[in-house]
C-alpha cells in the first residue's frame, strides 16, 4: 500500500519521465516502501541481480533520490486503509459496498 502512494505521489508531481525508466520507478518505490516497513529491506545487490536491464545500483540510488526530491522528502503513509475510509464523508455509511469490501 505504502509503494503504490510513493508511486502515486511521485506521478502528480513528476508530470512526466521516460516511459522506459516505469519499471525502475516502480522498484523504487518498493524498495522505499521496505525501507520503512521491513526490519531488513532488500539488498541493492540483490535487486540488480534479479532486473536484467539494471547494470548497477547506483541507477536505483540515482531513481529514489528523484522520487523523494519530487515528492518534497514526504511519503504518503497511511498506517490502515479502513482508517483512510472512515476519514472519507461518502463511506461513512456501514453499508456502502466499498466499505464493506474493505473490511473483508
Amino acid at each position: 500500500m505504502l509503494a503504490i502512494n510513493i508511486f502515486k505521489n511521485y506521478l502528480l508531481k513528476a508530470h512526466c519521465f521516460p516511459e522506459e525508466s516505469l519499471i525502475l520507478v516502480c522498484i523504487c518505490c518498493v524498495l522505499l516502501a521496505a525501507k520503512f516497513n521491513e526490519i531488513f529491506p532488500p539488498k541493492l545487490e540483490e535487486i540488480v541481480s534479479v532486473f536484467e536491464f539494471l547494470e548497477d545500483k547506483l541507477q536505483i540510488i540515482k531513481m529514489e533520490a528523484l522520487i523523494l526530491q519530487k515528492c518534497n522528502y514526504e511519503i504518503p503513509f497511511i498506517s490502515n486503509p479502513i482508517v483512510e475510509l472512515e476519514e472519507r464523508p461518502e463511506l461513512q455509511n456501514e453499508k456502502s459496498e466499498k466499505y464493506m469490501k474493505a473490511i473483508y
